[in-house]
């Protein structure tokens, strides 16, 4: 990596693109070939699915290989570039602008290797370099799992299909350029001897996966002309020397002699053990290349030691299912063992798997195998250093032979997503090399054994969702390289240990959803490492604005909510200048929102609801200024105060990225601030239990990302302004809807992405419109507690995902709808309408008196132009008006939207 001071290193490497062009202009005309240029280009994948790793590993992309393709390709810098190195970027003239562009007739790309990028969690940097101005942090592992076997080189891991993506990547986002593989291999060490160098299967196994998956790239459409790989013989490698082998062809440095690996077939027993292993794979993945007509060194997923034994069988996401055979016990070299996610089931052949005593990795994670695992199934496995059966379904106690024993060489230890039961078995403390232990979401029970303290490498202690109990013992302070903590979702006692703070290498502390009491100790502030804190859920207390939070500079994530704590909101805050996300809900706080928040540029979330906050004009005006915030959560606060309106809330840029805004069960005074109508990204708004006046405010449909309001139960009146129906997050692209005073307007049978359609308790009068059956995604439907009348439209039935029907308390009549899903409506969903008929009701249609209702009862008055609660709701894709028709939360939303019933 380059550490050179910016601007002077981005000033040189920008000379390189234009003289480029001036290469081209000077030679071409007279050799006619073609000129292009080299670029190194390691694929960098994010280490998970959230927008954050995404967004890093798109800037570790723009900085490597789009510094130089984007301006050759598009004849500027990357956006990235451009927003984070700003003025120190230089800028190309007009000239060079036209000179650069399309100048490239071939492309050369060194493709070795792939890394995870993540967003670091420490602060950014105030050193300008172009390292620094990536901002990304470098993983070669995800939940443990190496991204890939690493060659000698330690920035070398074989990552095949990086490979693939890669030049995908250059295909679809720079005009699939021709290209040229120009250099692709992988090293040994140098002081390999030659009968090991010779046993090549490794080296063999790399350029098999890595040429496949650029045959794929080539078939996906990539312009890939020419392959090269590095190198054809064992060299001296640039900074390594003679430490490093690439060479296809074994050279003795001393002598200069060259050999060829000659061809040697595997050991006899191992290939037909192999053999029976009868691996099905899934229809749509290709099969394994397992031949008899070649060697099965050479196979997929397999590799030999130098004397032809397989030591390396390493299947992972392969598609295999069926059960594991006991064959797998004549492969009596083996030492690294992965066949993780996959589809295997049923039992382990243990008792065939005794000779397995090489073992050094086990990995099975990520499949549905069940059965128990005999107690002293490890107990051969003295070489044994990672172990994984995680995501499965095994039961029974944790085997505990594999650290029983004072030779334990055992680094890595995953039970977690099983159904293991019992005790967590003593002799952990044997393990000294013990790095990770993870058993969560088992059923385990019981308190921590005492002895885990003592395995003083522990870097991660991870049994979240068991049914552990009784306290954290003082002696986790003793685990000094502790990085992460979780223990939530048990049922835990007694207070967080006081000396704590001796835990300097902590990055995650979460211990929500127990029983823990009392006060946070003060020693936690020298755990300056921290990146997530979370404590909601439990009883913990005391003034949480006495606590000192400056030196969690690296705080990311801070989640006190639903405890006891009392307090101010606390200014030491404003010095954790990383933190995104802050939850004190649901405590005893007071006072108002200080206006330090605004010094943490980075947050986006924010949730305070059920305090006692006051002074909400002073609040939005002070949040209006987190530029990046995009979630805020303030129900229950500012009790009986004045929502501001315009003339009150002078900024008109504030919340301009927010997404959720939730106010409700405030008592708020005041109209629906127009305000609002300025943020441009709003998805959802909660004004409900309020007591706000005025009419429902036609601007809303200006904000284009809105799909759920909520302003039920307030004092809102007048009727459903027809701009209502144009919400681009809800309505087609049709225009021109008219709706017709207090009747059900018609116009919402174009509000094709409905799924939720609540109109229940107002005064709607009228037919029920038969354009409702047009809302073909409709799940609910309540028109109940109005005064509608006429027929029930017989065109429901065409609902076929209804699945909740009301029509009860209005003035219907006629025929109840038959079949399909209205036989399955109940008959309280139809009544207090007499004439209404059908079996569901138990009234024959032919007894009923005409059309008409008992006129001897008495109808409801309906008042035209009022909607008496006030009411717009909409759920995801769904649209409620209703005075207290519950809150539904659809699937694919249901983590999100539970943030706005209490603020969690």
């Amino acid at each position: 990596m380059f550490i050179f001071q910016s601007p002077t290193y981005f000033q040189i490497e920008s000379l390189k693109v234009v003289p480029n062009r001036e290469c081209i202009d000077c030679f071409q005309p007279f050799q006619r070939g073609r000129i292009g240029i080299l670029l190194d280009f390691v694929w960098y994948e994010p280490r998970s699915d959230s927008e954050a790793d995404e967004k890093a590993a798109q800037r570790a992309r723009d900085f490597h290989i789009g510094w130089f393709l984007h301006p050759i390709t598009y004849g500027e810098y990357p956006k990235s570039m451009q927003e984070i190195v700003g003025h120190r970027l230089p800028k190309f003239t007009e000239a060079e602008f036209r000179m650069v562009k399309g100048s490239l007739d071939i492309l050369g790309v060194n493709q070795y290797t792939t890394y995870y990028m993540f967003d670091p969690p420490w602060p950014k940097s105030n050193i300008s370099s172009y390292q620094n101005d990536w901002g990304v942090g470098f993983g070669y592992d995800r939940d443990g799992v190496p991204i890939g076997q690493l060659a000698h080189s330690t920035w070398l891991y074989i990552v095949p299909w990086g490979l693939y993506k890669a030049l995908n990547y250059v295909k679809e986002h720079y005009k699939n350029p021709v290209m040229i593989l120009s250099e692709n291999g992988m090293d040994d060490p140098g002081n390999y001897t030659l009968a090991k160098g010779l046993r090549d299967h490794t080296r063999v196994n790399y350029f098999r996966e890595y040429i496949s998956y650029l045959k794929k790239a080539v078939d996906d459409g990539a312009n890939v002309v020419g392959y090269f790989a590095w190198s054809l013989l064992d060299n001296f490698e640039w900074l390594s020397g003679y430490t490093s082998r690439f060479g296809i062809v074994y050279v003795d440095f001393k002598t200069l002699r060259s050999f060829a690996s000659p061809h040697q077939a595997c050991n006899r027993l191992d290939h037909d053990s192999l053999l029976t292993l009868n691996f099905n794979v899934s229809y749509e993945i290709p099969p394994l290349n397992w031949s008899s007509s070649i060697d099965c060194c050479l196979w997929e997923g397999i590799n030999c030691d130098a004397s032809g034994r397989v030591n390396h069988l390493l299947l992972p996401f392969r598609g295999l299912h069926g059960s594991i055979s006991p064959s797998i016990g004549n492969l009596t070299h083996l030492s690294h063992l992965n066949l993780s996610h996959n589809h295997l089931s049923g039992p382990l052949p243990f008792r065939s798997w005794g000779s397995l005593t090489l073992l050094e990795t086990l990995d099975l994670s990520y499949n549905s195998l069940s059965g128990i695992i005999p107690p002293t199934f490890l107990q051969l496995k003295q070489y044994l250093i990672r172990f994984n059966v995680s995501n499965n379904s095994f039961t029974g106690i944790i085997p505990s032979s594999a650290w029983i024993d004072s030779f334990c060489s055992i680094k890595f230890l995953d039970f977690s997503y099983n159904e293991f039961s019992g005790q967590i078995p003593l002799g952990l403390g044997n393990c000294s090399r013990l790095q990770i232990f993870r058993a969560g979401f088992n059923y385990l029970s019981g308190s921590l054994p005492d002895d885990i303290y003592a395995a003083a490498s522990l870097e991660e202690l991870d049994l979240p969702a068991n049914y552990l109990s009784g306290t954290i013992h003082n002696g986790v302070v003793n685990l000094t390289n502790l990085r992460i903590l979780e223990l939530y979702s048990n049922q835990l006692t007694g207070s967080i240990p006081r000396n704590i703070g001796k835990l300097t290498n902590l990055e995650n502390l979460l211990l929500y959803s127990n029983y823990l009491s009392g006060s946070l100790p003060p020693s936690m502030q020298n755990c300056s490492n921290l990146t997530t804190l979370t404590l909601r859920f439990n009883f913990l207390d005391g003034d949480i604005s006495e606590l000192n939070f400056s030196r969690l500079v690296k705080l990311r994530t801070l989640d006190f909510g639903s405890n006891l704590f009392t307090g101010n909101f606390p200014l030491s805050l404003k010095s954790c200048k990383s933190l995104t996300a802050i939850s004190l809900s649901n405590n005893r706080l007071r006072g108002q929102i200080p206006p330090d928040i605004i010094a943490l540029e980075s947050l986006t979330y924010l949730s305070l609801s059920n305090n006692s906050f006051t002074n909400i004009t002073g609040a939005i005006r002070i949040l209006m200024g987190c530029k990046d915030l995009k979630i805020l959560i303030m129900p229950r606060n500012f009790i009986y105060e004045t929502l501001p309106d315009n003339d009150q809330i002078t900024s008109t840029d504030g919340f301009q990225i927010l997404q959720v805004l939730a106010l409700g069960n405030c008592r708020l005074k005041g109209e629906v601030p127009s305000w609002i109508g300025n943020m441009k990204k709003l998805q959802i708004l909660d004004l409900s239990l309020n007591q706000l006046t005025g009419s429902v405010p036609g601007w809303l449909e200006n904000i284009p990302s809105l799909f759920y309001i909520d302003l039920s139960d307030n004092f809102i009146s007048g009727k459903l302004p027809r701009e209502l129906f144009r919400l681009p997050a809800l309505a087609s692209k049709q225009k021109n809807y008219q709706v017709n005073g207090s009747s059900i307007p018609v116009e919402l049978g174009r509000l094709k992405s409905l799924h939720v359609l609540d109109l229940s308790h107002n005064n709607f009068s009228g037919n029920i419109p038969s354009q409702i059956s047009q809302l073909t995604n409709l799940e609910k439907l309540n028109l109940s507690g109005n005064n509608l009348s006429g027929e029930i439209p017989e065109s429901f039935k065409g609902l076929h995902f209804l699945s909740c029907f009301c029509v009860a308390d209005n003035n219907l009549q006629g025929p109840i709808p038959s079949g399909g899903q209205f036989d399955t409506f109940p008959s309280s969903c139809f009544e207090g309408n007499p004439g209404l008929c059908g079996d569901v009701v138990n009234r024959l249609c032919d007894a009923q008196p005409g059309n008409n209702a008992n006129p001897g009862l008495p109808s409801k008055s309906p008042k035209n132009e009022e909607l008496h609660y006030g009411l717009i709701a909409g759920v995801v894709f769904g649209f409620i008006v209703g005075a207290t028709s519950g809150i539904l939360y659809p699937l694919g939303r249901l983590k999100f939207l539970r943030h706005l019933k209490y603020g969690k």
